[in-house]
C-alpha cells in the first residue's frame, strides 16, 4: 500500500502521524534534489553562455 492510502486508512492517530511525517521526508528529500539540480543546470547554462565561450555546452550533465 503506498504511503497516502496508508496515511488515509489508518486506524489509529499514531499510526497517521508515522507516515505523515515518511511522507514529509521525503517529500524533502525530493525538494532538495530539485534544489540541487537546478543549481547544477544553472552553473552549467552560466558556463555555456559565458562570454569566452566556457566549454560551450559540450559537457553539461544534467542529473535528476
Amino acid at each position: 500500500m503506498d504511503p497516502i492510502s496508508a496515511l488515509t486508512q489508518a486506524d489509529s492517530l499514531q499510526f497517521q502521524q508515522k507516515y505523515a511525517v515518511a511522507i514529509l521526508k521525503k517529500t524533502n528529500e525530493m525538494i532538495e534534489q530539485t534544489g540541487q539540480a537546478a543549481v547544477k543546470l544553472i552553473e552549467s547554462a552560466a558556463v555555456a553562455t559565458s562570454p569566452s565561450g566556457g566549454d560551450r555546452g559540450q559537457n553539461i550533465d544534467i542529473v535528476v
